[in-house]
């Protein structure tokens, strides 16, 4: 969802397709897209729409984990990440807090990836718990 917008900007009840009282596939990927409790892996925080996947060797990867609670309630989260480069774990980290209602927390990133000559793929992968 675009920045600034929260889940009660967007209609519930007509703004999704629905076929036969049901939703259709486009409406319930709307609906998902829209949920009232999101995360999502962003850019850093100078650019956090940034979608950058390219990096060198010894660069420093910065992005962040985007929590999004449109709830009433102050949530707790759990965030764990971990780059993986060849089958190889080479960073990894955890964060826990509470989102405030309506609110959008930005869990930073930071990860210095090791000197190689050769090309190589990497996978980042975050787990996010939110109570409620």
């Amino acid at each position: 969802r675009p920045g600034g917008i929260t889940g009660g900007m967007v209609p519930g009840d007509d703004g999704y397709a629905f076929d036969n009282g049901k939703p259709t596939l486009a409406g319930e990927a709307l609906q998902q897209a829209n949920a009232d409790l999101l995360a999502w892996i962003c850019g850093p925080a100078e650019a956090f729409t940034d979608r950058a996947h390219l990096y060198r060797s010894g660069a420093t990867v910065e992005k962040q984990i985007a929590l999004l609670n449109d709830r009433r309630d102050t949530l707790s989260y759990e965030v764990s990440w971990t780059l993986t480069i060849a089958g190889r774990t080479v960073a990894q980290g955890a964060s826990s807090g509470e989102a405030g209602p309506a609110s959008t927390q930005f869990i930073p990133l930071r990860a210095k990836l090791p000197a190689t000559t050769t090309d190589a793929s990497a996978v980042l992968a975050a787990t996010v718990r939110i109570a409620g």
